[in-house]
């Protein structure tokens, strides 16, 4: 019952979110691919970029690389806490649709034990909005938004809050930018179990 309630209140924070919120810059999920917490995004990197990562999320130190290998394509490969050996994940994602004035990005991604087919769209300068189906592990309607706070300067980290809902519950977070490179995240899983990550982006 208490966690019931707990899921509706966050589900409801979720939606006032949506409401007051409104560019996200570009980094990984805490699977690597690109995207908000979570929940990936139609975004992918530019051909050529990599983009790897060290993460903490559910108590284990967790590593990622992306690499952008074609226009709207791009495959990783990540680690994950297994009962066995390290377990090694694999990752895809390719963009469908571009986004247009009217239309959004529409992308689908296949990653090990998940698979998804996302749309994103920017509503403002400041915010976007993303919306997708989940199928595997998580199963089910999944939305998010980025909002970017601050603009860079030599003191202030450019700053992008997170808020998405996914089958497993609410994630709030915010992800740092310390430079073209650099990217810090800091994020509540369900809003109760902290997670964090590192990012660096390199092109070649």
């Amino acid at each position: 019952m208490i966690r019931t309630r707990k899921r509706w209140v966050g589900l409801a924070a979720f939606v006032l979110v949506l409401a007051l919120m409104a560019p996200g810059a570009f980094a990984g999920t805490i699977t690597g691919a690109t995207g908000l917490i979570a929940l990936a995004t139609a975004d992918t990197l530019p051909v050529g970029d990599a983009e790897i990562g060290v993460r903490l999320n559910e108590g284990s130190v967790e590593a990622t690389a992306l690499y952008g290998l074609m226009d709207e394509l791009e495959i990783g490969v990540n680690s994950y806490d297994s009962d066995g050996p390290l377990g090694v994940g694999f990752l895809f994602k390719g963009q469908l649709m571009r986004e247009s004035a009217s239309m959004p990005a529409v992308a689908i991604g296949f990653e090990s034990n998940q698979s998804y087919i996302v749309a994103s769209k920017r509503l403002t300068p400041r915010a976007r909005l993303h919306a997708g189906y989940l199928h595997g592990d998580e199963k089910g309607v999944a939305a998010g938004v980025a909002y970017t706070l601050s603009t860079a300067s030599v003191s202030t980290p450019t700053t992008t809050l997170l808020a998405e809902y996914v089958p497993s519950g609410v994630n709030v977070g915010a992800r740092m930018f310390f430079g073209p490179s650099v990217a810090v995240d800091l994020a509540l899983m369900d809003l109760e179990e902290f997670a964090a990550g590192v990012s660096m982006r390199l092109a070649f």
